[in-house]
């Protein structure tokens, strides 16, 4: 099994509701951007939708990633 991350927010717009209501994601870049690291997922593999943001100001403050929600693959279409 391989660990995928993904993000869910598209032009500012979170998707987490849809992605987890329907149990699908999808790449949200209009352009090929990662495309080809996303073709090397795998039914079996893990995916976790992650969300990033950070606290304070410089040169003290912290970058912040949140898993949201880890799941399975289970079809790729």
């Amino acid at each position: 099994m391989r660990y995928f991350v993904g993000g869910f927010t598209w032009n500012g717009v979170s998707q987490l509701d849809r992605f987890l209501e329907d149990g699908v994601w999808e790449n949200g870049y209009q352009e090929d951007k990662y495309s080809e690291l996303f073709s090397q997922i795998k039914v079996g593999d893990s995916f976790a939708l992650k969300s990033t943001f950070a606290t304070g100001r410089k040169p003290d403050g912290k970058s912040v990633l949140r898993i949201k929600n880890i799941g399975f693959v289970t079809a790729v279409i």
